[in-house]
């Protein structure tokens, strides 16, 4: 008895070990209708583009990497350059 209650824990263990690191990354602009769940990574800044919509599911982590260089949007001037 003992044995086949120790050996079910091992086995439910190992299986929440396993979920415990899955992960998608995403390194590509959202272009269609996407829904995001579980642990999302993002390697660089995402947009959502062409009237597509994004659906982040309750309970979602979404995390980003650290950037090596910093990064702004580009800007438009009605100025001309000097």
């Amino acid at each position: 008895m003992r044995k086949t209650l120790f050996a079910a824990l091992m086995v439910a263990l190992a299986g929440f070990a396993a979920d415990a690191g899955a992960q998608t990354v995403v390194s590509a602009d959202v272009t269609a209708n996407t829904t995001w769940t579980g642990v999302i990574v993002m390697q660089n800044p995402i947009f959502v583009r062409n009237g597509a919509t994004l659906t982040i599911a309750p309970g979602t982590i979404v995390r980003g990497q650290p950037r090596t260089a910093a990064w702004r949007p580009a800007r438009r001037s009605a100025r001309p350059a000097r």
